[in-house]
């Protein structure tokens, strides 16, 4: 049998594999979902929503919840990104302070800048120092 032959028979038999991967995955989903919205029906809002009988109440309800979890999902995500002090951003608090015209041994002392660095943020930064560096000699 030559592998030209066969080619296509492979073929098939991968593409199969990986629509029933695919299958598999979007019946996971959608376990997922149901168990969801079932766990929601079974709660007190979801409750009361059936109770009222009333579409407006239900989807008030649903977006209520979905509103808490996006409330919650960015409260974590600003707890993580946010640095909780100046030592953990030295760049970025030395180029605020060399904007408000900060001396060099300020930038090392206070940021912990090495003395080059210093100098450089208040090169760059610095209206003072860039005025002061325009001037002629």
């Amino acid at each position: 049998m030559d592998i030209f032959s066969t080619y296509p028979l492979y073929a098939l038999i991968v593409s199969n594999a990986v629509l029933l991967c695919g299958a598999t995955i979007a019946l996971l989903r959608f376990e997922r979902r149901v168990k969801e919205s079932s766990s929601f029906w079974d709660s007190p809002t979801g409750a009361a929503a059936m109770a009222a009988g009333n579409p407006e109440v239900v989807l008030s309800a649903i977006l209520e919840r979905r509103l808490a979890m996006l409330q919650q999902q960015i409260e974590e995500m600003g707890r993580q990104k946010a640095p909780a002090s100046p030592a953990e951003r030295p760049f970025a608090y030395a180029t605020r302070m060399a904007k408000q015209g900060a001396s060099v041994e300020d930038l090392t002392r206070t940021c912990g800048l090495k003395k080059a660095e210093a100098q450089l943020m208040r090169r760059l930064y610095c209206r003072q120092s860039r005025a002061a560096d325009s001037l002629p000699n």
